[in-house]
């Protein structure tokens, strides 16, 4: 397990290369790429143009080889847990299994969203420059009907939306699981673990219901988030 989680944190970053040759070595790096990339969809005629589509799938890349690890480390974990009596250690490895599972969710979103993803990381409005006027253009074309929104525009959108979709789907799938547990936790007389599931489910269904309400309607959602640059 030692090994697995020094490997979610030290591996994803080294991946050698985006598949147009580009190694982003730092998050930073990955936050300047997008922000230029961005700028350039905007300004191109294409919907995704390569220096945005090489950050993109890079950044899916990233996180898939994330999902993967955290994956691993939660099996290891759900093991090690069922076969440890020891209330110290079980603390622990149930920690582990939680972690690995707010870090499968996430990255599982990112891989599967990541223009979206990649949006959230772009610089502050004082960073000021081109990016900062993109946005704020982005922000001002969102007041129009849809049909009127450029490429750019339509991809963000439908991208953002998906990207609640898959959160609310992930987090339905856990709570499903811990709704199971808690089942066991029962018949088991298990108080403590029962009502540390319960309060999970009941936060994750909440967590559901706001990124379907999200993913249904996500513009007026994007509109907030892009008027920060306006």
């Amino acid at each position: 397990m030692l090994l697995l989680t020094v490997g979610f944190v030290v591996l994803p970053p080294l991946l050698p290369h985006a598949p147009g040759g580009t190694w982003f070595a730092t998050e930073s790096g990955i936050a300047r790429a997008a922000a230029a990339g961005f700028v350039a969809a905007w300004i191109s005629p294409e919907s995704q143009p390569a220096s945005l589509s090489e950050v993109v799938e890079y950044w899916a890349g990233f996180h898939v080889t994330k999902a993967l690890l955290a994956a691993f480390l939660l099996g290891a974990g759900v093991g090690a847990l069922q076969h440890t009596r020891s209330r110290s250690a079980r603390t622990l490895h149930g920690t582990v299994v939680g972690f690995s599972v707010v870090a499968l969710m996430a990255n599982v979103q990112g891989a599967s969203a990541p223009l979206a993803s990649l949006a959230s990381m772009l610089p502050s409005r004082e960073a000021g420059g081109k990016n900062t006027q993109v946005l704020a253009s982005m922000h001002a074309a969102l007041t129009s009907p849809a049909p009127a929104w450029p490429r750019p525009l339509r991809a963000l959108v439908e991208d953002f939306a998906t990207y609640h979709w898959v959160l609310a789907g992930v987090g339905a799938a856990v709570a499903t699981g811990l709704l199971y547990t808690a089942v066991r936790a029962i018949r088991q007389r298990q108080h403590f673990a029962l009502l540390l599931h319960t309060g999970c489910v009941v936060a994750l269904l909440l967590i559901v219901a706001a990124n379907v309400a999200t993913a249904l309607e996500p513009v007026p959602a994007l509109t907030a988030f892009l008027g920060g640059w306006s």
